[in-house]
């Protein structure tokens, strides 16, 4: 696949199992080209093989980020291990949304959120890093709030920050602080094929969140409920045969 947006993103791969250490995977010129190697505690150190992340220096699109893909996979794709404790995190730049098009994401994401965890990882719905947005407490009755509200403004669309919930699968406390909303539904890998399809899949759904200003209304939603299928094909184009998505959409 080929990225079919030039969206920025940054990525955080989380990776156990590493023949080298941090010190020494951030010391390889063309992995500092593209990353930062940090260490992280929530990942283990495994019979003695090393774990690490590898974080995106700066957001990037297009080439650069099948670039950056491709020295990551040079450096473990025979040299790993994946538990529950890694994942691959993609942060969407969202500073060219209008708070009304972040709105209408996140009501998409949680239509479409069975079908990421299809995608990323079924079991990763049950990691406590990142639940799901509908199983926080209320969180459904707040966007309903917010959709019933007259008008536009930055204080109603505020309410749907899961401030308080970083660890959930859609995360938008970067919001505020980087710009940018944070997928974490993904366990970790370092299939190519994969990665891509699913910043595919993320910039899909911001492509279709954006092709309008207005707030999203109920029966726009009831719309999207009747023709779940399109939407699905919508956002994730090719990953799923008409058998597959037509069971997806009876789930």
């Amino acid at each position: 696949p080929k990225l079919k947006h030039d969206y920025k993103v940054g990525i955080e791969f989380e990776i156990e199992g590493l023949t080298l250490s941090v010190p020494e995977l951030a010391g390889i010129s063309e992995i500092s080209k593209y990353y930062r190697v940090v260490e992280d505690s929530s990942l283990r150190n495994i019979r003695g093989y090393w774990p690490a992340e590898f974080v995106f220096r700066a957001p990037m699109f297009g080439k650069d980020i099948v670039d950056a893909v491709d020295i990551y996979r040079k450096y473990t794709e025979d040299k790993h291990s994946f538990s529950e404790r890694t994942s691959l995190h993609v942060h969407l730049d969202v500073v060219d949304m209008e708070y009304s098009q972040i709105l209408r994401m996140v009501c998409l994401d949680l239509l479409l959120e069975p079908i990421f965890y299809e995608v990323g990882g079924k079991d990763r719905q049950y990691n406590p890093y990142c639940p799901p947005l509908e199983g926080i407490p209320g969180y459904l009755k707040r966007i309903a709030r917010v959709l019933s509200q007259d008008g536009d403004n930055l204080r109603s669309y505020s309410s749907i920050s899961s401030s308080g919930f970083k660890y959930t699968a859609l995360n938008l406390n970067p919001i505020a602080t980087q710009g940018s909303v944070e997928f974490r539904h993904h366990e970790g890998t370092v299939d190519k094929k994969r990665v891509l399809n699913w910043l595919n899949a993320i910039m899909n759904l911001k492509h279709l969140s954006m092709q309008t200003n207005t707030k999203i209304t109920i029966e726009e939603i009831d719309s999207l409920v009747s023709n779940f299928k399109l939407l699905v094909k919508d956002v994730f184009g090719h990953m799923f045969s008409d058998s597959k998505v037509s069971k997806l959409s009876r789930e």
